[in-house]
């Protein structure tokens, strides 16, 4: 019932951010020990990526 599929979304999104959280961390440990290297992007990190300017130069225009 409702009850059912409340609690198989429940564990479907906690396993899909637990999986997210994972890489984002083995990424971030990537980029400590080499702040030079370079991620590979892919067309769904484009959003992001683009979303990530528009706020960078908000905020540099707000500390000018």
């Amino acid at each position: 019932g409702a009850a059912d599929m409340k609690e198989a979304f429940k564990a479907l999104a906690i396993t899909a951010f637990t999986e997210d959280w994972e890489m984002l961390t083995a990424q971030q440990r990537s980029l400590d020990t080499d702040p030079s290297r370079r991620m590979a992007l892919f067309e769904v990190d484009r959003a992001p990526q683009l979303y990530r300017r528009v706020v960078d130069k908000i905020l540099a225009e707000d500390a000018a």
